[in-house]
């Protein structure tokens, strides 16, 4: 069996609302794309959270949150948190490497497209010059996720199948991102939460 140990991360985010019901949450998601942000609705303590963006760093959180407070908009801070596990798979030498390169898949999209939000938003990049590194990296999970299906396709390990669900996940967010034609800055973001939360629940499925 391999062991797999997965490091504690947190994703501190900007949460504009928190409701009882996935309808009420939607309606203001919708307003939040439309303004640029991510518009990501995220079950959390019985609430459905409209998260506006998510940083790596908590005082970057907090800085945007008091910008925000200073131009009249109420929103708090909400971490996502990512509790240090390991897991095991039963998997040969070969099986062991894609299974790791699979894993990481999830984290290091979310990392690319976070970068890209930030140029993007910032004007360093145009939308042509995004969509250009939205389909290398789309080709890259695709790359991976067929690497990591030939290599397993023999392993009935439950969690094997898990992972594969995700990156087939992760590719279908990646290829309807590739496709935006309208709130561009807004589906970044959404697409970089859909990536982290790809990583969370394959977490949770298999903890």
């Amino acid at each position: 069996k391999t062991n797999y140990y997965f490091n504690k991360t947190n994703i501190y985010t900007i949460n504009c609302g928190s409701f009882d019901d996935y309808e009420t949450a939607l309606i203001l998601a919708e307003t939040v794309k439309k303004q640029g942000g991510a518009g990501y609705v995220f079950f959390n303590n019985k609430k459905y959270n409209v998260l506006l963006s998510g940083y790596a760093k908590k005082d970057e959180c907090l800085s945007v949150i008091d910008n925000l407070s200073q131009n009249g908009v109420d929103a708090t801070m909400l971490c996502i948190e990512l509790k240090e596990m390991s897991a095991n798979f039963s998997a040969n030498n070969e099986e062991k490497v894609q299974i790791k390169n699979a894993i990481n898949t999830f984290f290091d999209c979310y990392e690319s497209l976070y970068s890209l939000s930030i140029e993007f938003d910032k004007d360093v990049l145009t939308k042509s010059e995004v969509l250009d590194e939205i389909n290398k990296l789309s080709n890259k999970v695709t790359i991976q996720k067929n690497a990591f299906t030939t290599k397993t396709d023999t392993n009935t390990n439950a969690s094997l199948v898990y992972l594969k669900i995700y990156l087939d996940k992760l590719s279908d967010y990646l290829k309807n991102l590739s496709s935006c034609k309208e709130n561009f800055s807004a589906e970044i973001k959404n697409t970089y939460f859909q990536s982290l939360m790809c990583y969370y629940d394959f977490r949770q499925e298999i903890s």
